[in-house]
């Protein structure tokens, strides 16, 4: 038995995971009409096809939505009709995408929770992968299957229909106009500008505020998923707030995204005074949801090891 990394687009067309969930299908694009005048995408599309050749019946198959995102693990049917061409995917406005149509069988059976997906070890996922890739570890295969069957693992899968298109241009002033609407009592600071406060050398802080107490709260957003790197940012502009205005008291930080992945849930267990808000947005309106750290979950689902 084998072991196959198979990536699932959900970036570029967010309905794909649910159409291989629903037919029991992993799915190559390339249209005919694109690769047929182009070697180089035909080169692509005939290297994934031998992979898919290389498959047998009973071997595993990751679905890897990128960025060591897990939808799922199934096992491998039957492999790609060259001859057919049956599109599955849609655009991010639900309209009909024309593209990846070479479907594969596959039997998708072990899962997170609906509307969730598995977030791989870190280390396990090369940045870069081709479309197919064969896991040769077994050991990296187990691992990925001990983070699909753990829910400290799992993160809500994120609706694009309800994401800032633009962080600067759509999300800052959203966030700027409804500051209230993630903690009553927010308010403009007395040292500077509400929104890209300069935190000088280090940057600009997107959001300085003060809670109804008067207490300073930094505010960093992004438009998708929050991760290590954001937490770093996040922790040096609150460490910049505590060095660099005097007089203030215990600074807070909230981080709001999109996405939270389980990573930067743990890590804010262990960083006092830092809170995690998921945002969601419809035209002009936009809700937020706070999102508890990992400390404030309750025990983890499975023990320490020794």
């Amino acid at each position: 038995m084998n072991f196959w990394l198979w990536v699932c687009d959900v970036e570029n067309y967010p309905n794909l995971w649910s159409e291989w969930k629903k037919r029991s299908v992993a799915s190559l694009g390339w249209h005919p009409d694109w690769v047929k005048d182009d070697p180089t995408e035909t080169r692509k599309l005939e290297r994934n096809m031998n992979l898919v050749s290389r498959m047998k019946p009973g071997d595993k198959i990751v679905a890897h939505l990128k960025r060591s995102k897990i939808g799922g693990i199934g096992i491998f049917q039957s492999g790609v009709d060259s001859e057919e061409w049956e599109p599955i995917a849609r655009d991010h406005d639900g309209g009909f995408a024309d593209e990846h149509g070479r479907l594969a069988s596959v039997r998708w059976d072990v899962l997170p929770e609906d509307g969730k997906y598995a977030m791989a070890p870190e280390g396990t996922i090369p940045r870069r992968t081709g479309t197919i890739r064969r896991i040769a570890d077994r050991r990296v295969f187990d691992l990925i299957m001990n983070a699909v069957s753990d829910p400290d693992s799992w993160e809500n899968l994120p609706d694009s229909e309800f994401l800032a298109k633009n962080e600067k241009e759509d999300l800052h002033p959203l966030i700027e106009n409804n500051i209230e609407k993630i903690e009553h009592g927010l308010m403009a600071n007395p040292w500077g500008p509400l929104h890209e406060f300069p935190a000088m050398p280090i940057g600009f802080i997107d959001f300085l505020c003060v809670d109804a107490s008067g207490r300073p709260v930094v505010i960093e957003a992004k438009r998708l998923a929050a991760d290590d790197k954001s937490i770093g940012q996040i922790c040096r502009y609150m460490s910049w707030v505590h060095l660099r205005l005097r007089g203030t008291k215990g600074v807070r930080g909230i981080l709001v995204a999109g996405e939270l992945v389980p990573a930067v849930r743990f890590a804010a267990a262990s960083i006092p005074g830092l809170e995690l808000f998921r945002y969601k947005k419809d035209g002009n309106e936009i809700w937020f949801e706070r999102v508890p750290n990992k400390s404030e979950e309750g025990p983890l689902s499975r023990a320490v090891l020794q």
